[in-house]
């Protein structure tokens, strides 16, 4: 499983096995909506974590670890796509539609999504200053 980002690697190891999320978040000792976040591509998991999925699927750390930082760098260049939207001055409904935002499975209202922004602003012209 060379060069496939963490979730399609872990979902694929799963369905490989017959499992459903609850069988193998059981035999993990995580909770099912922890393992659903991980195949989505939403959270990434701790060491311990890896460490038990590479045991139980017989993958090497290396290979894990690998296909974390493919995904952590995809999420860090669609970060970077929206912050020079962000500059563009693009509007929410525009940016709705090139990405999604949600946060705890729930999506963001566009106040929400005008609030985070905002923040992102402020936090953007604070490190400028410093």
């Amino acid at each position: 499983m060379k060069d496939v980002k963490f979730d399609v690697m872990l979902r694929t190891l799963r369905k490989r096995e017959n499992m459903t999320q609850g069988e193998l978040a059981e035999k993990l000792g995580i909770t099912q909506g922890s393992l659903s976040h991980y195949e989505r591509g939403e959270q990434f998991p701790e060491v311990p974590v890896l460490l038990k999925i590479g045991e139980f699927f017989d993958v090497s750390l290396d290979q894990l670890m690998y296909a974390v930082m493919k995904s952590a760098n995809e999420v860090i260049d669609e970060n970077n796509r929206l912050l020079v939207d962000l500059d563009n001055n693009i509007p929410i409904p525009e940016l709705r539609g090139k990405y999604k935002f949600v946060s705890d499975g729930k999506e963001l209202t566009d106040e929400e999504i005008k609030a985070a922004l905002e923040q992102i602003q402020f936090q953007r012209f604070k490190s400028q200053s410093n």
